[in-house]
């Protein structure tokens, strides 16, 4: 089935590029249908490669392509003048871009995720889950000791050896980022590790990730965690509650109110069709051009949100209420496989930190990610 869909989708991509389906102009024509084309292959190929293994999947993949159709190019062309930073500035968007973008990493996901199910239990003598672990908790630990130099002003990759301004972004390039790979690698850790990952949150300002982790390790360790004396389990709520309280006090609350903020220009945007959302990618035009309608918009913006920070709100804006219903319904699927799985702490992680940042589209962290979602709910998960 999958040879026919590629030599289709081929054909069909060399005899369209006269159709102007969704462009302004013919000659935008020329390349826009032929990525209409291939966008449609790429996820027609996802359906028919999942379906065998994971049904429920093919219907998510069903509801995006269903979006898909009903909103192909998201937004006209359109110059939107914002004030940033005192800046003034003009951001001309186009819809279909963001919408090409948002479908073919929708699509990669897919197909990323039926190739890691499927990777085998054991790898050179070890348990695959080993692997993954150990990994994890490397990077993490060399992430947390770089940032460590960063505070005090050392950064010598990229400003030698010479104290210079204080940047923490590890080497992921982003402090939230490095956060989220902490909560990752936080259930994986032994206990000897996670005051050095406790220590990396502190420099990295990490809060939505430090409940992450906490509720990672929380599942992981949960037989001991019952068996373990009343003592024991405050000491350990203490020891849990410090490191959020001095990163709320020393870090603030600022990065807290922009996210909600930008939550609630997506959730006042999905009210508008509630039913079948915007289409993939709307987001990257429609809530930039709500956000610098506000009085003062930019005095109050850090960016223009042209992202929505949250995988779930995402979805809910690109599929609407309809999206949202299919969805859960593949994650209650995925939930009863993968709580009883090996990595279902780091499987819990993931998926708080997913509701706050839209882990899928931060590169340095997609991989990660597939990887503990896909090793906690492959066929090894289900032994």
């Amino acid at each position: 089935m999958r040879g026919p869909v590629l030599l289709g989708g081929a054909v069909l991509a060399a005899l369209l590029t006269w159709a102007p389906v969704i462009s302004d102009t013919p000659e935008q024509a020329i390349t826009e249908t032929p990525l209409l084309v291939l966008v449609s292959v790429l996820l027609l190929l996802a359906a028919v490669t999942v379906r065998a293994t994971d049904k429920r999947l093919s219907w998510v993949i069903a509801v995006a392509g269903f979006a898909w159709l009903l909103h192909p190019g998201a937004a006209p062309t359109e110059s939107l003048r914002i004030s940033l930073d005192r800046a003034d500035m003009v951001m001309t968007v186009r819809g279909w871009p963001a919408s090409v973008t948002w479908m073919v990493a929708f699509a990669v996901v897919v197909l990323g995720l039926h190739l890691v199910r499927g990777l085998p239990a054991r790898v050179a003598g070890r348990a695959w889950t080993d692997w993954l672990g150990l990994g994890l908790v490397g990077l993490a630990v060399f992430e947390v000791l770089y940032a460590t130099l960063q505070f005090v002003g050392l950064d010598p990759i990229w400003s030698g050896w010479h104290v210079g301004p204080r940047l923490v972004l590890g080497t992921l390039g982003n402090s939230g980022a490095v956060s989220l790979l902490l909560a990752l690698a936080a259930p994986f850790a032994p206990l000897a590790v996670l005051p050095v990952i406790a220590w990396g949150f502190l420099v990295v300002q990490g809060k939505l990730a430090i409940v992450a982790a906490v509720a990672g390790v929380a599942w992981q360790h949960r037989e001991q965690l019952l068996l373990s004396p009343p003592w024991a389990r405050a000491l350990g709520a203490v020891w849990i509650a410090v490191p959020i309280w001095v990163a709320l006090v020393w870090h603030g609350t600022a990065s807290v109110t922009e996210r909600l903020r930008i939550a609630g220009f997506g959730v006042s945007d999905l009210l508008a069709s509630p039913l079948i959302g915007h289409g993939p990618g709307a987001w990257a035009w429609r809530i930039p051009a709500m956000q610098f309608a506000e009085p003062r918009a930019g005095a109050m913006a850090t960016a223009a949100y042209t992202t929505p920070h949250s995988d779930l709100l995402g979805w809910a804006h690109a599929t609407g209420l309809l999206g949202l219903l299919v969805l859960g319904w593949w994650l209650w699927g995925q939930a009863r496989v993968a709580l009883v799985s090996p990595v279902g702490g780091a499987w819990v992680a993931l998926l708080i930190c997913m509701l706050g940042w839209s882990v899928s589209t931060i590169p340095t962290l997609a991989l990660p990610a597939l990887l503990t979602w896909g090793t906690a709910t492959g066929r090894e998960a289900r032994c």
